[in-house]
């Protein structure tokens, strides 16, 4: 008798071993499972597309002088409208947003803000003519470029002992901070697809917030703050119409491509709001938005360059 119970015993504990298997293999009920609100689905039920933006970065986005808000504006009170600002970022952020079906609303906060990610959901997308970067994509997701252009440095007319890069080995160069020029002084500049190779030894960065300032420092009479700037061309080409003393060294230090950027930890899914504004840029290289804007804003026109970047390239939806 007692050989049976042990026998049942163990067949017993055979099954309540096989069932707690059978229960650690069967996944839960996913009903509760918490998804994450579409961020496109947001913007069309705010009617407003929230773009990050430089206050004073002409001629790609400033503030104009007196400018009046739109009194019909859907805009929270902090943001700007359209109709006070002014530059081809600003255009282009505007033609996405209309393109999208809803208002675009303008907010300004500092640049290392923007590229450091992270936003807590303050802004949708960043229109502000950001290169690309491997540093950047770790906390930003790129959609194709809108523009793109190479990076030039700049120096006073009267400098004539500069005439390549590598002549300003050892010098004190204006940078935005935050920017990846400040990374190509540094030497730890990385972007997609290609070879970067800082040609200016030993130099000193000085970190501006706006390059604008940078370039009234180069081209003041008082004693020189800094030797040189670098600086994305269309920036530096407008500093040298508005009259200032300088010129660009032929040789450019890199190429960057310009594109719009999201933060990754949004609280919101942003894949379609991606794929949308990606497919928006497309449609403005196909149909000449883009290269019309460029016309108007831009001394030259790299949009053509942009449209060739092969954005599949990034992998970042892998």
């Amino acid at each position: 008798m007692n050989e049976k119970m042990t026998i049942i015993a163990g067949i017993i504990i055979l099954c309540l071993i096989a069932l707690i298997f059978v229960m650690i293999q069967i996944k839960p009920d996913t009903s509760e499972k918490i998804t994450l609100e579409d961020k496109l689905d947001r913007i069309n039920s705010r009617g407003t597309l929230i773009i990050a933006t430089d206050p004073a970065s002409s001629p790609f986005s400033e503030l104009i002088p007196g400018s009046e808000r739109n009194a019909d504006s859907k805009c929270e009170p902090a943001a700007y409208t359209s109709d006070e600002l002014k530059g081809f970022d600003v255009a282009v952020g505007s033609e996405i947003a209309k393109r999208i079906g809803v208002e675009p609303c303008f907010v300004t906060p500092i640049w290392t803000r923007i590229v450091n990610g992270d936003w807590a959901d303050s802004w949708d997308i960043s229109v502000g003519s950001m290169s690309i970067s491997n540093e950047r994509m770790e906390k930003l997701l790129f959609t194709k470029p809108y523009n793109s252009a190479p990076a030039l440095v700049f120096v006073r007319q009267s400098d004539q002992q500069y005439q390549d890069i590598e002549d300003l080995a050892g010098k004190r160069i204006g940078v935005c901070a935050g920017c990846v020029q400040e990374k190509y002084l540094e030497g730890n500049l990385t972007l997609p697809n290609e070879t970067i190779r800082c040609k200016i030894q030993n130099a000193v960065p000085v970190a501006y917030n706006y390059e604008t300032l940078a370039f009234a420092d180069l081209s003041s009479n008082s004693l020189p703050k800094i030797d040189a700037v670098i600086s994305d061309a269309p920036i530096g080409m407008a500093s040298i119409r508005q009259g200032m003393p300088l010129r660009p060294l032929s040789e450019p230090a890199y190429y960057s491509f310009f594109a719009a950027a999201i933060d990754k930890k949004s609280s919101t899914n942003q894949w379609i709001f991606l794929e949308t504004v990606d497919k928006i840029i497309q449609e403005m290289h196909d149909d000449g938005t883009l290269g019309m804007l460029a016309g108007k804003y831009l001394i030259d026109d790299y949009t053509k360059e942009a449209g060739r970047f092969n954005i599949s390239s990034l992998k970042q939806f892998e």
